[in-house]
């Protein structure tokens, strides 16, 4: 394929060009080349001649082409670089992983009030929260009211999205640093939509998730369990039908035809309880590194049809996609 066919297909039809030799090399550079990687990497600069008062993003975009169709730069080339660049870019945004770890891991212990007040926003949105509850409610009709309401339920509420919100970020951050630093992973230079990193040679949409009730509501209706206490078996006797799920059930918005590895966590004793095994660390770095080190092809990952039926967006699909199920017993 032509660069500017790839250019075309990575919006249009990405989990087909982004499973051939050029797609991916295209992706590798589409990560690796950009104005954040070349201002962070001096070896980038220097390999590729250029100097920072020159960096702008129609420089980069040529140089990104020039770079595509250049074939001494060999695709081992381009991974050793991704991996240097990914640790510069580490050094230069400078997050201390282990003071993040130790406040996480707090929240886990103490925070159920936090994780409750999180779950009682209205549609997972603080804005339309304070509009429903506080603003257009006939129940508030005096200023007196309104301070005693907000005092008493907003600011809990509040405070606990926003440390619970705090938790999800970096914990997933985290876990996305297992897997990037894994020898067998080439980690993505700069965040770019659709892809986090490649793994045997696939370009991957990391997505860390729990179980949603509603599938778990739909397992029930359908006959495939009797119960919810049931639904971790059965996700581990087949994961793939809650891949597709995961597929025919995100947003319309932000629709992907992204090839997709699944964290999903569970506490199979209480699955309420499940968002405290994102700060168990040493638990999930054992279980991503088991499975990471078990495939060794692009064969041994899973071929997943799928059918979304939105109101723009209409179709059939078959991506890369499989589940690493972290459980606690």
């Amino acid at each position: 394929m032509m660069y500017e066919e790839l250019e075309r297909n990575y919006e249009q039809k990405f989990s087909i060009m982004s499973t051939t030799p050029e797609g991916v090399r295209y992706l590798k550079l589409r990560t690796l080349i950009d104005v954040e990687t070349l201002k962070a990497s001096e070896l980038l600069r220097k390999i590729f001649s250029i100097k920072k008062r020159e960096i702008k993003r129609t420089s980069v975009a040529e140089l990104r082409k020039h770079i595509f169709y250049n074939r001494e730069i060999s695709e081992d080339r381009i991974n050793e670089l991704l991996r240097k660049v990914y640790e510069d870019l580490k050094l230069f945004r400078d997050i201390n992983f282990e003071e993040l770890k130790s406040s996480l891991s707090k929240i886990a212990m103490e925070g159920d009030e936090y994780w409750n007040a999180w779950k009682s926003v209205y549609r997972d949105n603080i804005r339309q929260h304070i509009q429903h509850h506080f603003v257009r409610t006939l129940s508030i009709q005096s200023y007196k009211e309104l301070l005693e309401k907000i005092d008493k339920e907003l600011d809990p509420v509040v405070k606990g999205y926003t440390i619970i919100s705090w938790f999800n970020q970096w914990s997933s951050a985290i876990i996305e640093q297992f897997i990037l630093s894994h020898p067998k992973v080439i980690p993505t230079a700069r965040r770019i939509d659709k892809v986090d990193f490649f793994f045997l040679d696939l370009p991957i949409d990391l997505k860390i998730s729990f179980v949603p009730s509603e599938y778990t509501t739909l397992s029930i209706r359908k006959g495939i369990i009797s119960n919810p206490e049931q639904i971790v078996d059965e996700i581990q006797s087949n994961p793939q039908r809650l891949i597709k799920w995961f597929y025919e059930n995100q947003g319309e918005p932000r629709f992907s035809d992204s090839h997709r590895l699944f964290v999903v966590l569970a506490d199979s004793e209480n699955l309420e309880r499940s968002w405290k095994l994102k700060a168990n660390f040493n638990l999930i770095q054992g279980v991503v590194n088991n499975f990471l080190n078990s495939r060794c092809s692009k064969n041994e990952v899973p071929l997943v049809d799928w059918e979304f039926r939105g109101s723009k967006i209409r179709g059939r699909w078959r991506t890369y996609s499989d589940i690493i199920l972290i459980t606690k017993d």
